[in-house]
């Protein structure tokens, strides 16, 4: 997706990052949000909720999520190769390592080798809460660009500039925030409130 304003919405493809920008507002709780547009099913209650019920985070929100938020082991993330795709795990606020013993955790400049999950042991760590975020490539113009399948770009509703967003980075040797182009398309992680 790509961030929108000004009549453009994130499903198109301009290559012209001014075509995405509001000059100073961030999209969340606006009608740019990509979760505005998604009816999504939940499998928690089996029922489709309606657009507008997930929305997509803010760079503040990930910068907690994986930075600074307490759990009850002390750890909130891993890289990993889960089932053959390499990305990023993100851990519930209890969870147990009794299910899976995760290898270098909270540490951004490894690669994705350290924790190595097939799909039974990954059907447990989700059951349990656990998110996978694939590392997967980006859309410049109408192309994917570099990094496929060792970059992982997710976007937030947080603008830079004008013509610039926020988004979440990770690849074998960092992550943290960044931003660019908001004409690029980059992967979407939707969240929805607890209530």
């Amino acid at each position: 997706g790509t961030s929108g304003y000004n009549g453009k919405y994130p499903y198109m493809t301009s290559d012209n990052n001014y075509d995405y920008c509001d000059s100073s507002n961030n999209i969340s709780g606006t009608n740019y949000d990509w979760g505005v547009y998604n009816a999504i099913y939940n499998t928690k209650t089996n029922t489709i909720d309606i657009p507008g019920v997930w929305r997509t985070l803010t760079i503040d929100e990930w910068e907690y999520l994986l930075n600074t938020r307490n759990t009850v082991s002390g750890i909130r993330y891993a890289k990993a190769t889960v089932n053959g795709v390499k990305g990023l795990i993100i851990v519930p606020d209890d969870w147990n390592s009794t299910i899976y013993a995760l290898n270098d955790t909270n540490n951004g400049r490894v690669g994705y080798t350290s924790n190595t999950i097939n799909a039974i042991i990954w059907t447990k760590m989700e059951f349990a809460g656990c998110v996978f975020l694939p590392a997967a490539s980006v859309r410049i113009r109408y192309s994917l660009g570099g990094g496929t399948l060792l970059f992982g770009s997710y976007w937030t509703t947080t603008y830079n500039a004008c013509a610039q967003s926020f988004y979440l980075k990770f690849e074998p040797s960092t992550l943290g925030a960044s931003y660019g182009g908001a004409s690029v398309g980059k992967s979407v992680r939707l969240v929805r409130d607890a209530e």
